[in-house]
């Protein structure tokens, strides 16, 4: 048996300003292993104003282990076959995917440690960058942890991680490493415009 190109391939769905995302905005193929994260997205420094955050939420849908080559024709029908979903937009099967911008983008995360607010709330804390590989240069980069918020949260753990997330906004403010608040693939999207 010889090697095979395989990648990991990710679906989310983001809904800005939102309070939830419709279950079955990405669907997998039957008998396809897929894991599931639903999140709540905030963003802070909304109008460059600290302690202004607005929330969105997603849904992702990740699939380990997909051969390369079945993407050779690089079609919409392919990663339909996958999430079945995107045969449900109107968007002709044959059409060709494109990256954004021409741009190929490598991720990378790290998780340095965690975070602990109290009452339980723990949260493990990372570092996403993106990397173009065209010009070799940092396109993004974002910090990100859960915190216990809504409520069912416990109050004086919710309350810690607001003030660490406003802290954090004041002291990368201080640093001009802030950018007023979008999340990355906003951000991205506006970089090559």
């Amino acid at each position: 048996m010889g090697f095979e190109d395989k990648f990991n391939m990710n679906l989310k769905y983001s809904v800005p300003s939102a309070d939830a995302a419709p279950s079955d905005s990405v669907t997998v193929a039957q008998g396809i292993e897929a894991e599931y994260t639903y999140e709540q997205d905030v963003a802070g420094f909304i109008d460059g104003v600290i302690g202004k955050n607005s929330q969105g939420v997603s849904l992702d849908v990740a699939i380990k282990e997909v051969p390369e080559k079945e993407f050779a024709d690089n079609t919409l029908r392919a990663y339909a076959k996958y999430y079945p979903s995107l045969a449900e937009l109107g968007i002709p099967l044959d059409s060709q995917m494109e990256m954004i911008g021409g741009a190929r983008i490598l991720e990378y995360v790290v998780t340095p440690g965690e975070l602990y607010f109290g009452q339980g709330a723990k949260s493990k804390v990372q570092f996403t960058f993106w990397y173009n590989l065209e010009n070799l240069k940092t396109v993004i980069m974002e910090m990100s942890y859960r915190s216990p918020l809504g409520p069912d949260a416990p109050a004086d753990a919710a309350s810690k991680a607001l003030k660490f997330f406003n802290a954090l906004q004041e002291e990368y403010n201080k640093r001009q490493f802030l950018v007023p608040g979008d999340m990355k693939m906003q951000r991205f999207m506006e970089s090559i415009d």
